[in-house]
């Protein structure tokens, strides 16, 4: 997964993934890591699901807990 997140921020496109609590696209910008060493994705979410509510905009997610 981490090839292809890489791969959406060289080219500047947008990627669908599965993240609980479902699929979302996102515009991913940065991949990082967090002070405990997980690996984090900060992204802008254009649309999809969300368990803040806030279906369009800036998300950090965890690497691991993407799929697809």
């Amino acid at each position: 997964m981490t090839d292809s997140i890489k791969t959406s921020i060289d080219s500047k496109k947008r990627l669908w993934i599965d993240y609980p609590p479902g699929r979302r696209l996102i515009e991913p910008h940065v991949l990082g890591f967090s002070r405990a060493s997980s690996k984090l994705l900060r992204a802008f979410q254009v649309e999809g699901a969300s368990s803040s509510g806030e279906h369009e905009n800036w998300k950090l997610f965890t690497v691991d807990k993407v799929q697809g």
